[in-house]
C-alpha cells in the first residue's frame, strides 16, 4: 500500500492520517490499529497488499463507529463481520465507489 499516495482520509470532519505502523503493530501482534485520540490508522505493510486492504477497510469501520456511532461502541467481532462483508462489496464491484462518488458530485452541484 503506498501511504505516501493515500496520506490521510476523511471520515466525518476528521483528516484520518494512514500511515505505516508495521513496528509497533508487530509486537503487539496486530496487522493494524485505529487511534481515535490521534486520528490515526496504522496498518502492517509487510502483510501482502490484499490483507493490507482489508486491514484498511477494517480500522475505517472502527474510524466510523468512533466518529458517528460513539455512545454505542462496536464490538470486535461487529466490526470484524461487518468490514468483511465491506470490504467484498467493493472489490467484487469496482464500479460502485466510482458511480456513488458521481452521484453525491451531482447532488453538491444542483444547487
Amino acid at each position: 500500500m503506498n501511504f505516501d499516495e493515500l496520506g490521510w482520509i476523511r471520515v466525518g470532519g476528521f483528516h484520518v492520517s494512514v500511515v505505516d505502523g508495521t513496528e509497533a503493530l508487530e509486537y503487539q501482534s496486530l496487522d493494524g490499529c485505529w487511534l481515535a485520540s490521534e486520528h490515526l490508522i496504522q496498518i502492517r505493510t509487510n502483510i501482502d497488499p490484499q490483507s493490507q486492504a482489508e486491514t484498511l477497510v477494517h480500522e475505517i469501520c472502527h474510524a466510523i463507529n468512533a466518529v458517528y456511532l460513539e455512545p454505542c461502541e462496536l464490538t470486535e467481532a461487529v466490526i470484524a463481520l461487518f468490514s468483511e462483508g465491506l470490504f467484498q462489496v467493493i472489490v467484487d464491484n469496482p464500479q460502485l465507489l466510482a458511480e456513488i462518488v458521481r452521484c453525491a458530485e451531482e447532488g453538491d452541484n444542483a444547487d
